[in-house]
């Protein structure tokens, strides 16, 4: 396995030893594998542009072809055959999503060339369907073969840290190195450059390292560029805080459902998330459950009511909703109101609001009652949230929308976001708070009718 640090030419890296093995081996086989098929793809061009220099020809005549568009067997953006000695089933590479079918061919060399991005490590069941993935990719490597991972650190429980404890000989070099050891180091402060060197000055400058820092957060920095996540006493919140209970669901006092929508299925928009905690007669809230999600505005609203159903079921007298406040939140809670007199079940909704406060400050007033004991976690339903809570460092970037829903919990508690009504409407159609503004701008927007979001 090759750690190294994001821009720092991993897949240029990767790419050229590539060619060197296929120069090398005459009939190996690769199968290049990425985050996504696109990517996996670049890389194979990257391999295929070193054979087509003349000066590969000329000190590889019988190892590369004169022109592989019209010589080779296959030439694509997915696969390639270089000239072999004998016959041999499959392509010399072969590029592929990690999430793409393995199919029943073999190869001597798998190479991962960053399997881990933004999307796939955001929630612990992502994380959990790539390492399905590499087991699966596993599978079709020849006996005696190398499996070859090369990519950089999202969180301290990602798929790198699973392949570091399968016991794979690690090669990590960050960012910033010792100049007397040659060690992996910390990125130094001003001042201090000169005991330390940079892994590609040309790529990076100390100053240019500083700006990423103070962009990304200093915990996911010293994952992403120091390779080495910061200890546990440079955290906002400690696995030691955390108590775990399985959810009560006798004598309860009050049920607390909120949400904070994102009401898009694009890849890269951050989920919708319906968080819920249960306070008891007696002892500390527990949250019982954190559900992050894509979501359609109906997807939402459907949740809601199958969340309220359950514990009203359950004999809990208030069950209390709260939403997000905000345009397209406005607008949902107008929507919940619209089904509840379809389904007749109804329900006040309240409004969360941030008050002017930067999410940081928000979060940050979850610690005390973490740390004090004052919340319990139901673990098997609320890994996405406790993840995010141990990851959080106050970076603005990051996904945080689990944590960002639980921090409206203590104003709730505090009883100082109580329920309050919307202002009727009364010119729906030109009212950009609207139901039916919102309805009209999405038609608009993306040509089909509100009811096929």
């Amino acid at each position: 396995m090759i750690k190294a640090p994001r821009g720092h030419l991993k897949t240029s890296l990767i790419a050229a030893w590539i060619f060197q093995l296929l120069i090398r081996y005459r009939n190996i086989r690769v199968f290049l594998l990425s985050a996504s098929y696109d990517r996996a793809c670049d890389t194979l061009e990257d391999v295929k542009l070193f054979m087509i220099q003349p000066w590969c020809l000329t000190l590889f005549p019988r190892r590369v072809w004169a022109n592989p568009f019209k010589d080779a067997p296959t030439w694509t953006h997915e696969q390639a055959i270089m000239p072999r000695d004998h016959s041999v089933s499959g392509a010399s590479i072969r590029a592929q999503s990690i999430y793409g079918k393995m199919t029943g061919q073999h190869y001597e060399v798998i190479v991962l060339d960053d399997p881990q991005d933004d999307e796939n490590t955001k929630t612990v069941a992502n994380i959990d369907r790539v390492k399905t993935k590499i087991r699966n990719a596993m599978s079709v490597l020849n006996p005696g073969g190398w499996f070859v991972f090369i990519g950089t650190p999202w969180s301290r429980d990602d798929v790198l840290a699973w392949i570091d404890d399968m016991g794979f000989t690690t090669y990590c070099r960050s960012a910033v190195l010792d100049k007397l050891t040659g060690e992996n180091a910390r990125l130094p402060e001003e001042g201090e450059e000169y005991r330390y060197d940079l892994l590609f000055p040309r790529k990076f400058s100390f100053k240019e390292l500083r700006e990423v820092k103070a962009i990304q957060g200093k915990m996911f920095f010293s994952g992403q560029y120091e390779l080495d996540f910061l200890p546990d006493e440079a955290v906002a919140f400690k696995e030691e805080w955390f108590v775990y209970q399985a959810t009560p669901n006798k004598d309860l006092r009050k049920v607390y459902i909120l949400c904070e929508p994102a009401i898009s299925r694009s890849a890269k928009a951050d989920d919708s998330v319906i968080l819920t905690a249960v306070q008891p007669l007696k002892g500390p809230i527990c949250v019982a459950k954190s559900r992050g999600f894509r979501a359609s505005v109906q997807d939402v609203v459907n949740a809601l009511f199958d969340e309220y159903a359950y514990w009203k079921k359950q004999g809990v007298k208030e069950v209390g909703v709260w939403v997000e406040t905000g345009a397209y939140q406005h607008a949902l809670k107008q929507w919940i109101e619209k089904d509840q007199k379809s389904r007749h079940v109804y329900f006040m909704v309240g409004e969360l609001k941030h008050g002017g406060r930067k999410k940081a400050t928000r979060i940050g007033a979850l610690q005390p009652m973490f740390e004090n004991s004052g919340i319990t976690l139901n673990k098997l339903a609320t890994e996405d949230l406790r993840r995010q809570l141990l990851n959080y460092d106050g970076s603005p970037n990051k996904h945080d929308d689990h944590a960002d829903c639980l921090a409206y919990l203590p104003d709730i508690l505090e009883g100082s976001m109580e329920f309050q009504s919307y202002e009727t409407i009364l010119y729906p159609e030109t009212d950009v708070n609207s139901l039916e503004y919102q309805i009209a701008q999405m038609e608009s927007d993306q040509g089909r009718p509100w009811h096929a979001y």
